[in-house]
């Protein structure tokens, strides 16, 4: 049995601007992934990032029908975590699909190993303009306030948030996107881990930490858009693998 890690596909909604159903290749190959772990899977975590906007469940449950019924119908445990465009997913998300949303970051047992999950966005920490915008996005009473307008408005004002993003990302240098290396190491030396599995980059890869308890395994899985990076976790340890090569 094996233990299932990915992040970052960025799925977009089901339905175009008449109505029409589309689905999109990261929405077909996510099917095919979810159908994949169910042969060996003993768990499944996304670790944030699973849509591309989520302005609430009222809105996106609506958005992602196709997504949501494949999620639905896993017949294995599924944990979610927040990542920085579906911060807002909450409890009707979860009854709707049967995933139990985690703290981030938080540390599991997994193949009789301790590791650390994170959607990855906090150890960027040389962003400091996305920090930022981070810090207010978790505040409850930002949440609270953004909930409470009317979708189309929300959705307006998702719109021009990733219009802001985009434009502000073309500015800034890959390095100070990237995480920051002693942001990890505090990070796993807080948490006392040696091994952790984090999104958000989109630059998947194994890193290597010295901390004060020992050399540290960093992996990051990759967005969907490139080759769908994930890892996969069984009794020979963890592997970074691609959902469409």
């Amino acid at each position: 049995m094996a233990t299932y890690f990915i992040a970052d596909l960025h799925l977009q909604p089901e339905s175009g601007p008449a109505g029409a159903a589309s689905a999109s290749s990261e929405l077909i190959q996510f099917h095919r992934f979810i159908e994949r772990c169910q042969t060996d899977g003993d768990a499944l975590y996304i670790l944030g990032d699973l849509f591309e906007v989520w302005i609430g469940d009222d809105a996106g449950i609506n958005n992602y029908p196709s997504a949501i019924q494949t999620l639905k119908q896993l017949e294995l445990p599924l944990f979610l975590l927040h990542g920085n465009r579906d911060f807002l997913i909450g409890d009707q998300f979860c009854a709707a699909t049967g995933c139990e949303l985690l703290a981030q970051p938080t540390m599991i047992r997994c193949q009789g190993s301790d590791l650390l999950i994170a959607h990855g966005d906090q150890l960027c920490t040389d962003d400091i303009e996305y920090q930022q915008m981070r810090s207010l996005f978790q505040q409850p009473q930002w949440q609270a306030e953004f909930l409470a307008q009317p979708i189309e408005l929300r959705a307006q004002q998702a719109a021009n948030l990733r219009d802001q993003s985009r434009t502000e990302s073309s500015q800034k240098t890959a390095q100070i996107m990237d995480v920051n290396d002693q942001a990890v190491v505090e990070l796993l030396e807080q948490q006392q881990a040696l091994t952790m599995i984090h999104g958000h980059t989109h630059r998947p890869a194994q890193h290597q930490h010295s901390t004060q308890s020992g050399q540290a395994t960093r992996w990051v899985v990759g967005s969907w858009q490139q080759h769908g990076d994930y890892v996969r976790w069984d009794e020979n340890g963890p592997a970074l693998l691609q959902a469409c090569p």
